[in-house]
């Protein structure tokens, strides 16, 4: 009904109202602090305005969920994005398939997160949440502005609807559930450290709480943000068709771009927390992770670079354009005049010492980032020097960071065994004799069995060398003290309970090693070949045989999806039957013309056999392309560790978020 429509469009930028102006009243009241003795005052009420704007935000969306869920097409969002025809899960979707809904959805993670960091109660925090709590509140104002005045989700329609457009069809897949608001909230998450950071040099303050707090929400941006990705790498790979995970396109590299100095700032805290260095280098990186998600926010909503994960050019992408340069500028000029702190000088005892391995590891970290970030920033600058466009392909990706990742890892195991001030040449030559060996050995029995190319293969050893490290560096602390009466259990869960942080970040690296290996081999290795055949007839791939017994189809009548249709496909290995495995197309009423690929994969953790449909003619005759992917099941295997790792690092008690709430 228009009328519940109309209600909803008023209710919903009532609910936008009462946050802006608390907004507004929380970012006055943290100007107008004068003095320490109201300052526990002032940031009490701050709290309570803080509990409005999220109130006022959760309105805000569960009156746009109902909108969505309820066909309420007097809305203008619900008619770009949703339908009668789909789904209940796909419809509270169309919530971020939107340039509005995804803003929307910004703006409460940055809530939420901020009423988190709100209710710690710590007397540092009360003393100086000061600065870090009316920064959010600015950031909040920022992002509700263009949500109330250039790109409102409850704008009316003018004229009445009966039925949407619908969801965009890649998005029909359970993945993309998922993936995008896990993506969104550890993107809006860096506002956390981008707060804490520049309170601190506001305050010019070295505070032991906060630096902590720093390195925490560092940590909890990291978990989301990284699982996000490796959602959207696992949508691409079994949805798109084309068999890869990772593209290098440029909104792709935004995603991941915040990841690198938030690895940086979590590398460099221990240098900073035992010996007093890189104070100031660390609250620029914990600023630098939202200046890039605010980056990458102005590419997807500008025009200003092209891909598939763009929305329209809008006059958003000038006003992000502004807050970009805001928010790179305000962090730089303060840092240069009120750290408050004096750089602190340390006497490197031996070169051979972890402090050495991690600004190693860091300085090969931000190699990284910048070859992202030029990379993807080239297209750009090369038409504004010159009138011509020159895209950097997936290419040069490749040839770049995929070097520059091998020697990471290689640098990352090393460093596993150091220790502080200085290292025992003795003893770690000790340590990593047997693991260097191993991976040597492996090495080169994967060169044996077909692996070539030296960077692969210096890429596999790394990757090995990695994996057994650090693995061996767990074992050495489990069993640490065995003349100690506990039970295997408590021996086997000791240096996680002791030292989450250390072995945490082992277990976290085993992850990124274990990823790399599923990466070099399903790449490197990978086989790729297109067949067109007809009804009955065979062909073979290496030690598969493929028989096509023909089409089939389906009608759905749901989620927009017109027709399913595909090839029946049996998989044989030996002469025997190992799987039927039916590829093909889905054709949706709203895009008629751009079928989504349906994607079959046998898998086992020795090979995927990826099958994908090309098409097919009335006689049925179809080019059915087959991919022989090696070990890509280690891929998704190393993220799930690399996530344990995160989930071990922020278990540590003393450092619980929850602590203080």
């Amino acid at each position: 009904m228009p009328e519940i429509g109309n209600i909803i469009g008023i209710a919903g930028h009532t609910a936008l109202g009462v946050s802006i102006a608390s907004s507004v009243m929380c970012v006055l009241l943290g100007i107008s602090s004068k003095n320490t003795t109201e300052l526990a005052v002032i940031y009490r009420r701050q709290q309570s305005l803080v509990i409005l704007i999220f109130i006022g935000l959760v309105v805000s969306i569960s009156l746009l969920v109902y909108s969505l869920a309820t066909d309420q097409f007097a809305l203008k969002y619900v008619v770009e994005h949703s339908s009668t025809q789909m789904q209940i899960w796909y419809k509270i979707a169309s919530l971020y398939s939107g340039q509005a809904g995804s803003l929307l959805i910004w703006t409460f993670a940055i809530s939420l997160s901020t009423l988190l960091l709100s209710r710690t109660r710590t007397a540092a925090f009360q003393y100086r949440g000061l600065n870090a709590i009316t920064l959010l509140a600015l950031i909040i104002l920022a992002f509700l502005f263009p949500l109330i005045f250039l790109s409102s989700p409850f704008q009316l329609t003018n004229r009445v609807f009966t039925e949407g457009i619908g969801l965009n069809p890649l998005l029909v897949d359970p993945t993309m559930l998922i993936h995008p608001p896990m993506l969104l909230l550890g993107l809006a998450s860096t506002a956390i450290p981008f707060a804490i950071s520049l309170g601190m040099i506001i305050s010019r303050t070295a505070s032991t709480e906060w630096s902590q707090s720093l390195r925490r929400w560092a940590l909890i941006s990291l978990l989301i943000l990284s699982a996000g990705n490796f959602l959207g790498a696992w949508w691409a790979y079994t949805v798109l068709g084309w068999g890869g995970y990772w593209g290098w396109d440029p909104v792709e590299n935004c995603a991941i771009l915040p990841l690198i100095p938030l690895a940086v700032l979590l590398h460099s805290k221990p240098l900073q927390e035992r010996l007093g260095l890189f104070y100031t280098w660390n609250l620029m990186l914990g600023c630098l992770p939202f200046v890039l998600a605010i980056f990458g926010t102005f590419n997807v909503r500008s025009g200003l670079i092209t891909s598939v994960h763009s929305f329209a050019e809008s006059d958003i992408g000038p006003y992000f354009l502004g807050l970009l340069a805001l928010t790179l500028l305000a962090p730089a000029v303060l840092l240069s005049v009120r750290t408050g702190v004096k750089p602190m000088k340390h006497n490197y005892d031996s070169v051979l010492s972890i402090e050495t391995g991690l600004i190693i590891n860091n300085f090969l970290l931000l190699s990284i980032g910048l070859v992202i970030l030029g990379g993807t920033l080239f297209p750009v600058a090369s038409e504004l020097s010159n009138g011509a466009r020159i895209v950097v392909g997936p290419l040069f990706f490749a040839d770049t960071v995929g070097p520059l990742l091998a020697i990471l890892l290689f640098f990352m195991a090393f460093t596993a065994p150091l220790a502080w001030t200085k290292t025992l040449k003795k003893n770690y030559v000790k340590r990593i004799k047997f693991p260097l060996s191993l991976a040597a050995l492996i090495s080169i029995f994967a060169a044996f069995l077909g692996a070539s190319g030296f960077i692969n293969v210096l890429a596999i050893f790394a990757s090995v060398f990695g994996v057994l490290i650090h693995s061996f560096e767990i074992y050495r602390a489990v069993t640490k003290n065995t003349a100690i009466k506990s039970s295997l259990y408590d021996r086997a869960f000791r240096p996680f309970k002791q030292n989450p942080r250390r072995y945490g970040g082992y277990i976290t690296h085993i992850g990124l090693a274990v990823m790399a290996i599923g990466i070099i081999a399903s790449t490197a290795y990978e086989s790729r070949n297109r067949f067109t055949v007809e009804p009955g007839e065979s062909f073979s791939v290496g030690n598969y045989s493929f028989e096509y017994q023909g089409l089939w189809g389906q009608k759905p009548e749901t989620n927009g999806i017109e027709i399913e249709a595909g090839t029946e496909i049996t998989l044989l290995e030996n002469n025997q039957i190992v799987n039927i495995l039916r590829p093909g197309r889905r054709f949706f009423y709203s895009a008629p013309n751009q079928p989504v690929a349906i994607v079959d994969i046998d898998s086992n953790l020795i090979r995927d056999v990826y099958v994908f449909t090309q098409g097919w003619n009335e006689k049925q005759v179809a080019e059915i392309q087959i991919l022989i992917k090696p070990l890509v099941q280690w891929l998704w295997i190393g993220a799930g560790i690399y996530i344990a790792g995160v989930l071990v690092s922020l278990s540590a008690r003393d450092r619980s978020i929850l602590k203080n709430l």
